[in-house]
């Protein structure tokens, strides 16, 4: 695995100047994701949280361009923080060029929409227009209200939500989004860290700089959290094996 794993924590919010826009995912009601521009920190803070069914961020390049943005940052996936890598080595420079920073989230799979109807909706609890927020923490989290402080109304083990993976995410090799400048996920024993990989010169200079401005804290991962560096590397060795020639895809979820 390449790359430094860090811990951050945000202190508070500024620009740095670094992206007009990114492309991001928001989520209406009902846990439904949809892809979408921000342009300030309180349009990201807005986009902030999780949620397991695919939103298409790359998608909303239209928008940032026809809104101005010429220097984009991208929140996505592996799939999607390879996009802009992707656009530069087949010949389309001018898409790739307006990507300054890429934000990869650490993913093993999203889910259909069939989780809310043939899972959720379908065991006492509440019902998907309800649902506040989602996590996963070794098993599926759900809470109607948005409160951080309060615990789960239920939760499922993560075997129970297998029958609903997207199907392509069963064949996706990339679980830290390689491709990304610095690639984010809530791995570890601190529930208020995020997992942090640096890949690149760019990322590193922009997290020194936001920590000399107070904005993070950062705390080598390897000294701090072992347990958390060994599984990001169980996980990603795991999933790289699905790259062909390298291991067995697994079956399609029915």
């Amino acid at each position: 695995m390449t790359g430094t794993g860090r811990h951050w924590v945000v202190r508070e919010t500024r620009v740095h100047e670094v992206i007009d826009a990114a492309l991001v995912s928001y989520v209406d009601p009902g846990m439904r994701p949809r892809p979408g521009v921000a342009r300030s920190s309180t349009e990201l803070l807005a986009a902030a949280g999780s949620r397991y069914t695919y939103s298409a961020n790359p998608t909303a390049f239209t928008e940032a361009a026809d809104l101005g943005a010429h220097r984009l940052g991208l929140v996505g996936v592996g799939c999607q923080a390879s996009v802009p890598a992707v656009a530069g080595a087949r010949g389309v420079p001018r898409v790739a060029r307006r990507f300054a920073l890429v934000v990869g989230l650490l993913c093993s799979r999203t889910f259909t929409d069939r989780l809310f109807s043939d899972l959720l909706e379908a065991r006492p609890g509440i019902g998907r227009e309800a649902i506040a927020r989602m996590n996963i923490k070794g098993r599926l989290q759900v809470w109607s209200t948005p409160d951080r402080e309060a615990p789960p109304d239920f939760e499922l083990p993560l075997r129970d939500c297998d029958p609903f993976d997207r199907p392509g995410c069963r064949y996706c090799p990339d679980f830290t989004a390689g491709h990304a400048d610095l690639s984010l996920g809530g791995i570890g024993r601190h529930a208020d860290r995020t997992f942090v990989i640096v890949r690149t010169e760019r990322a590193e200079r922009l997290l020194a700089a936001m920590e000399s401005d107070g904005w993070i804290t950062l705390v080598p991962a390897e000294e701090d959290d072992p347990a958390a560096v060994a599984l990001v590397r169980r996980m990603a060795s795991r999933q790289r094996a699905r790259w062909p020639g390298e291991g067995t895809v697994p079956p399609a979820a029915s």
